[in-house]
């Protein structure tokens, strides 16, 4: 059987699971400078400027009605439900408008020749799991984004879940949804949140860091590596190089 990574503890690691699990913005698309620039456009009319700093440690990962209510409640502009809802609406406008003919360009390396070799694998499961909402998943995986949510057998969304990453409620819903324990199981994510839900779930986690997640705590990964490519690296938890 061909083998995908050239790495022996990556090649096991992929060996040991029988449901691999992918988070998407950030892991399968590097949108996050895209993600922070529809917030601010939308925050723009309540004069809140989010910095990119401010969007690493505290937004990442996370669902955009938690941080949009979490960055008004910060400047004294709490708003209800509803109008958080409406703002969400918005950011997701601006998210399509700004990605939809970038998409390709923001695929990180491997990852499609990575969901392609297991996909084709009798013995392996492809899954999904996000923070962002369905209409983002379509726009990104859909047949006129990248195309690749036909190999996924299931998907969930933050619309699917109450609580957002690092909350392990989204890989606990996954669990009971595939019926595969979680010692069957392997999460890539490229987060601090995402490491921490998968490991609260008692799910092992690979993290692959791009330029915004570099710096984050990877302390309770397994593995922590540079890309998705046959030819990845494991690299020390928090290493710089991991920008890719």
């Amino acid at each position: 059987m061909f083998r995908y990574f050239f790495d022996e503890r990556l090649h096991q690691s992929f060996e040991g699971a029988d449901l691999i699990v992918f988070d998407m913005n950030g892991l399968i698309v590097n949108d996050e400078g895209i993600q922070l620039e529809s917030v601010n456009r939308v925050l723009n009319p309540f004069s809140i400027r989010v910095g990119r700093e401010y969007w690493i440690k505290r937004c990442i990962g996370k669902r955009a009605d938690h941080y949009l209510l979490q960055i008004l409640s910060e400047n004294g502009k709490v708003e209800d439900a509803y109008q958080i809802n409406m703002l969400v609406e918005k950011k997701n406008h601006w998210y399509g408008e700004l990605i939809s003919d970038r998409v390709m360009s923001l695929l990180r390396p491997g990852v499609r020749s990575l969901v392609e070799h297991f996909s084709h694998r009798t013995d392996k499961i492809l899954a999904l799991a996000t923070s962002a909402l369905r209409r983002e998943l379509e726009i990104i995986m859909g047949k006129r984004g990248l195309d690749l949510m036909k190999h996924f057998r299931f998907m969930l969304t933050g619309e699917d879940v109450k609580r957002s990453k690092p909350d392990p409620e989204i890989y606990e819903s996954l669990l009971t949804l595939s019926r595969i324990p979680s010692h069957r199981c392997l999460v890539l994510e490229d987060s601090g949140p995402g490491v921490e839900a998968s490991h609260a779930a008692g799910i092992a986690c690979v993290a692959v860091p791009n330029e915004y997640t570099a710096g984050q705590d990877f302390s309770h990964a397994a593995l922590v590596i540079s890309d998705l490519t046959e030819t990845a690296r494991i690299l020390h938890p928090r290493d710089p190089e991991s920008t890719q």
